[in-house]
């Protein structure tokens, strides 16, 4: 084997080995910038079968029980919500959960705590989980939502029930891909 043939198999070994580096650190900083979730991440992509319209004044209990709260898997009694900023979306898969007036799914994440109007995803975690901020003053805002100011970045956020509303970037209109992923579920009417 010649020189040049073995300086030609050397550097395409050592091409491959430094592409292979490349997704490691890839991958490395995208899991230090997102989190990892001790859930199970759904890999399937999810269809809205249908969109039910319903009563936006809130629960009969004024919207304060914990099993009807945003994150909680337990949606079987909780009221449609459909105004302006919101609507409920329901699959037999993914039960009831809510949509922007966009079609886009809404998320809560798993480390804010209800009532608190605020949020512990800042910084590069909304890179992936992107705020559902107020572009204008929608003045009234309808039953259990409220707006607070986000402190690293001076907007105003929407939260239902307390808990800050978010979109994945994965999604579509339509679709849900981030249910499971980086400490975030769905928002739950």
């Amino acid at each position: 084997m010649s020189f040049k043939h073995r300086m030609k198999k050397n550097y395409i070994i050592l091409i491959g080995l430094a592409s292979f580096v490349g997704i490691i650190i890839l991958l490395g900083i995208f899991v230090a910038s997102h989190g990892v979730s001790k859930k199970t991440p759904n890999t399937n992509t999810n269809q809205i079968t249908s969109n039910n319209g319903g009563s936006s004044n809130g629960s009969s209990n004024g919207g304060n029980s914990n099993n009807n709260s945003p994150g909680s898997s337990d949606n079987n009694q909780s009221q449609d919500v459909n105004n302006a900023l919101i609507t409920t979306a329901a699959s037999q898969d993914l039960g009831k959960y809510l949509l922007t007036s966009s079609g886009y799914a809404l998320y809560a994440y798993d480390g804010d705590k209800e009532g608190l109007n605020n949020t512990g995803c800042t910084g590069s975690c909304t890179i992936g989980w992107q705020p559902y901020v107020a572009t204008s003053d929608h003045g009234t805002l309808p039953d259990n939502m409220s707006t607070f100011v986000r402190t690293d970045t001076g907007e105003s956020q929407y939260a239902y029930k307390g808990l800050a509303l978010y979109t994945f970037t994965g999604d579509s209109p339509g679709q849900v891909t981030g249910l499971g992923l980086a400490e975030f579920q769905l928002a739950r009417p």
